[in-house]
C-alpha cells in the first residue's frame, strides 16, 4: 500500500485508505544499537575517499600521457609518404 499520494510535483497527501498506526512505540537506545559503528563508518568513508582521489590522479596521468603520445604521433601520420 502506498503511504503517500502525489498531488502535483512536490505536494503529497495521505490516501483515504490509509490506516493510522495505533500501536506505535518509540524505543530507547535504538540509534545506539543500530548495527553501525560510527568510527568504522567514518574510517571506511575516508578510505574510500582516498581511493577515489588516487584513481583520479592515475586517470589524470594516463590522460596526459595519451595527450603527449597523440601530439607526437599525429604529425608523423599526417606527413606524406615519399
Amino acid at each position: 500500500m502506498q503511504i503517500q499520494v502525489r498531488e502535483g510535483t512536490t505536494i503529497r497527501r495521505r490516501p483515504a485508505s490509509a490506516v493510522a498506526a495505533t500501536k506505535s512505540q518509540v524505543r530507547r537506545e535504538c540509534l545506539r544499537a543500530s548495527n553501525v559503528n560510527p568510527i568504522t563508518a567514518v574510517v571506511e568513508l575516508v578510505t574510500a575517499q582516498r581511493e577515489v582521489e588516487t584513481m583520479r590522479h592515475v586517470l589524470t596521468m594516463i590522460n596526459s600521457e595519451l595527450d603527449k603520445t597523440a601530439a607526437e604521433e599525429l604529425p608523423r601520420l599526417s606527413d606524406p609518404v615519399s
